[in-house]
C-alpha cells in the first residue's frame, strides 16, 4: 500500500522569517522608473487592502501577478514587457524571507527514502512555479511530486474545493493510491486541520506551540517536524 503526505508549505515545511508587502512594491517601483513616485505606489497599494481582507470570509485568493500587477500597470500607465512568472518569483523573494530547519530537511529525506510520495498544498498570493522555485533554492524541490498554490487555483484553504482539487490530481497521478492513503499535515488549526478534516483526510497537526485542540478534533498532534516519522496511530503508519 502506497502512502502519500500532502503538506502545508509556510510555517510547516519552510518557516517564515518575515513578510513585508512594501519590499515587493519597492522592487516594482524600480521597474516603473519615472512613472510614479514610491509614495504614490504605496498609496495606491492601500486600495487593495479590502480585497485582501475579504479573503478571510470568502476564501477567494488574489494572485499578485495575475490580479494586482495589471492594475498597477494600468493605474500608472506602464507597459512592462516581462516574463510574468519570473517577475512573480522576483517580487515574492523581495516580499518574504523563509528558512529551512535542518530537522525538516533530514525528515523529508528520510520520508523520501521510505518511498513516501509527497505533495504540497499552499495558501499563497504567488504562483505554484514561484513556490516550486523557492523549494529548489533550498534543495528540497526534488522530493515533492507537485505543489498546488491557491494563487493558481483561485481559492484558499480551508475551502473544500482547493483540497478536493489537490486530492483529485494526486489520485490521477497515483492509480494505486486511495483517498484513505493520503495524510495531510499542516500547522494552522483552522485552514489546515479543520480544512483537511472537512474533506475526509487523515490529518496531522504540526502543533509546535502545543496549543489546545479546542474542538476536540480527531487529529494526530505533533510538536516536532521529525515526530512524523514515529506517528503510528489512527492508521497513519509511515514506518
Amino acid at each position: 500500500m502506497q502512502k502519500v503526505i500532502l503538506f502545508d508549505l509556510y510555517d510547516t515545511i519552510l518557516k517564515d522569517k518575515s513578510f513585508e508587502f512594501d519590499r515587493g512594491l519597492k522592487y516594482l517601483h524600480t521597474l516603473f522608473q519615472q512613472s510614479c513616485s514610491y509614495e504614490e505606489l504605496i498609496e495606491y497599494s492601500e486600495t487593495f487592502i479590502p480585497f485582501y481582507e475579504e479573503r478571510k470570509t470568502t476564501n477567494n485568493e488574489i494572485s499578485f501577478i495575475r490580479d494586482d500587477f495589471p492594475m498597477y500597470c494600468k493605474n500608472f500607465d506602464v507597459n512592462l514587457q516581462v516574463d510574468t512568472e519570473v517577475l512573480d518569483y522576483q517580487i515574492m523573494n523581495e516580499m518574504q524571507e523563509e528558512y529551512l530547519e535542518d530537522e525538516t530537511r533530514i525528515t523529508i529525506e528520510k520520508l523520501h527514502a521510505q518511498g513516501i510520495k509527497m505533495y504540497i498544498l499552499s495558501n499563497s498570493i504567488f504562483l505554484s512555479s514561484s513556490n516550486k522555485h523557492l523549494l529548489n533554492d533550498f534543495g528540497i524541490g526534488k522530493y515533492f511530486i507537485n505543489l498546488f498554490s491557491s494563487a493558481d487555483f483561485g481559492k484558499r484553504k480551508p475551502d473544500n474545493s482547493f483540497f478536493e482539487y489537490a486530492i483529485s490530481i494526486i489520485l490521477q497521478e497515483n492509480p494505486k493510491v486511495c483517498k484513505k492513503d493520503i495524510v495531510y499535515m499542516g500547522n494552522d488549526y483552522k485552514t489546515d486541520v479543520i480544512g483537511a478534516l472537512n474533506v475526509g483526510l487523515k490529518t496531522i497537526w504540526y502543533n509546535e506551540k502545543e496549543l489546545i485542540n479546542a474542538k476536540n478534533l480527531d487529529v494526530c498532534s505533533i510538536s516536532k517536524f521529525s515526530d512524523i516519522l514515529d506517528v503510528n496511530t489512527h492508521n497513519y503508519m509511515f514506518m
